[in-house]
C-alpha cells in the first residue's frame, strides 16, 4: 500500500506539472498572437502571415512614421508594395486604433469567420514619414519601398487548402533548377522548413551580372532586382504547403513570357548559415533556387499554315481563270471602244 501511495502521488505530480506546462503555453501562444509588430525606420520591412490557425495580425508604425492612407472602398487593400495597386481583401477586416490607444493597440487586420479565399494573396502598408497631411486619413505621394525614411508591411494571406510542393522542387542543400515555360506559366517550391527565402520582399528577386573592378578580371555579382523588370504582370505568393503552419510553399506565376529568355534566383538561408570549412554541403548562402523563364513564341508561331500541294493547284487555277477572264474583258473592252469611235 505505501508503494502505491508514492506511485499514485508521483502520477498526481506528474499531471499537475504537465497541466502547469501546458498553461503556461497557451498562455504564450496567446500572448505571441496578439503582440503587436512595430514596422520602424531602421527595420525597413516587416513580414506577416494570415491563416487559419494564425487569423490575426496586429502592427504599428514606428516613431516618426505614419500609416499610408489605404483604398476608399472598404472591401479593398494595397495589392503592390508601392501602394498604388488595389487588390480584393473583402476576406479581411482591417481594423485601426482608436486615437486614444493608437500606440498601444496599433492596427488589426484579422480574418473573417472562415472567409480564406481558395487562392493565396498579398497585401502591403506603408508606413512613410510623419507630416503635417496625408497618413491614414489621407493620401501621400508614392515612395519607393526601398527608402531608408519608410518602412514596408507585407502581409501573406494563405487560402483555405494547401498547396502541396513537389518534392523534387524543395530545396534542401546546394541548388534546384526549376523552369516555366508557355506551357506551365507557373512553378511552386518550397525551403527547408526553418529557412528563411530571400529576398523577403516577394517583388524582388536574385540576379548574377558580371562587374570589372579595376583590372581584376570579371566575376558574378549578386544583385537584388526588381521581378516585373524582367518579367511583366508576374507575381510571388506564399501560401501553407501542408497541415504544418510552418511549413510552406511559393508560387511563381508568369503569365506573360518575357521578350527574351530570364533567368533569376531564390535564396533559402537557414537560420544559422554554415560556414566555409565547417564540413556541411551547399554553399554558406544555404540553397539557390534557380529559375529560367523562356521567352514568349515568336509571332511567326502563330501566323496562318502554307496550303498544301493540292490546295496549291486550286489557288493557281483559280488565279490563271481570274487573269484570262481579266484579259478577254479588257480585249472587249477596247473592241468596243474602236467601234464607237
Amino acid at each position: 500500500y505505501p508503494s502505491t501511495r508514492i506511485v499514485s502521488s508521483r502520477r498526481f505530480q506528474s499531471f499537475c506539472l504537465l497541466a502547469l506546462l501546458t498553461r503556461n503555453f497557451m498562455q504564450q501562444t496567446v500572448v505571441k498572437a496578439s503582440e503587436v509588430q512595430t514596422c520602424s525606420s531602421s527595420a525597413t520591412s516587416l513580414f506577416l502571415r494570415l491563416s487559419s490557425t494564425n487569423q490575426e495580425v496586429k502592427f504599428k508604425c514606428g516613431p516618426g512614421l505614419q500609416l499610408r492612407a489605404k483604398p476608399k472602398n472598404d472591401e479593398m487593400l494595397w495589392g503592390n508594395a508601392a501602394c498604388t495597386k488595389e487588390v480584393d481583401a473583402s476576406s479581411l477586416t482591417f481594423t485601426p486604433p482608436t486615437s486614444i490607444s493608437k500606440s498601444e493597440s496599433g492596427y488589426s487586420l484579422k480574418v473573417k469567420s472562415d472567409a480564406l479565399l481558395k487562392t493565396p494573396f498579398t497585401v502591403y502598408f506603408l508606413c512613410d514619414p510623419t507630416s503635417s497631411s496625408g497618413g491614414d486619413s489621407g493620401s501621400k505621394q508614392v515612395i519607393g519601398s526601398g527608402s531608408s525614411t519608410t518602412c514596408l508591411i507585407q502581409v501573406s494571406v494563405f487560402s483555405q487548402n494547401p498547396t502541396p510542393v513537389p518534392d523534387a522542387n524543395k530545396c534542401k542543400d546546394g541548388q534546384v533548377a526549376l523552369a516555366i515555360t508557355s506551357t506551365t506559366k507557373s512553378v511552386t517550391f518550397g525551403c527547408n522548413e526553418r529557412a528563411t527565402l530571400e529576398p523577403r520582399l516577394f517583388e524582388h528577386v536574385f540576379i548574377e551580372e558580371q562587374s570589372q573592378s579595376g583590372r581584376a578580371a570579371a566575376t558574378l555579382e549578386e544583385k537584388e532586382v526588381v521581378l516585373q523588370a524582367l518579367v511583366p504582370n508576374s507575381s510571388l505568393v506564399e501560401n501553407a504547403a501542408d497541415t504544418t503552419p510552418t511549413t510552406v510553399g511559393y508560387t511563381l506565376s508568369c503569365p506573360n513570357l518575357p521578350s527574351s529568355a530570364q533567368t533569376f534566383f531564390y535564396k533559402c538561408v537557414p537560420p544559422n548559415p554554415p560556414s566555409v570549412g565547417s564540413g556541411r554541403t551547399g554553399t554558406p548562402q544555404g540553397c539557390k533556387v534557380l529559375i529560367s523563364v523562356e521567352k514568349r513564341p515568336d509571332s511567326d508561331a502563330t501566323a496562318t499554315p502554307a496550303p498544301s500541294g493540292g490546295e496549291q493547284g486550286i489557288v493557281l487555277s483559280s488565279s490563271f481563270m481570274i487573269v484570262s477572264m481579266s484579259f478577254a474583258a479588257m480585249v472587249a473592252g477596247n473592241g468596243f471602244s474602236a467601234i464607237c469611235f
